[in-house]
């Protein structure tokens, strides 16, 4: 996930990916190096899922989208 430098601060930007759960379901996900994963139910990233790492699908996809070098 590239950051920029700006006068006051930091932007930082990222892509979003969409990962199929085992049930079926799809959940979207922003993956930054040295925060971690936020995933959410919605593209547009208004609905956060709190505690993901709870729910043992979310794991798996997570594990699995890492496993692949961060790359749906």
């Amino acid at each position: 996930m590239p950051c920029i430098r700006i006068p006051n601060g930091t932007i930082t930007y990222s892509n979003r990916y969409r990962l199929r759960l085992a049930d079926g379901t799809c959940v979207f996900v922003d993956y930054h190096d040295y925060l971690g994963p936020q995933i959410f139910r919605d593209r547009n990233g208004y609905r956060e899922i709190e505690e993901w790492w709870d729910n043992p699908l979310m794991c798996d996809a997570l594990d699995w989208f890492t496993g692949r070098g961060k790359r749906a």
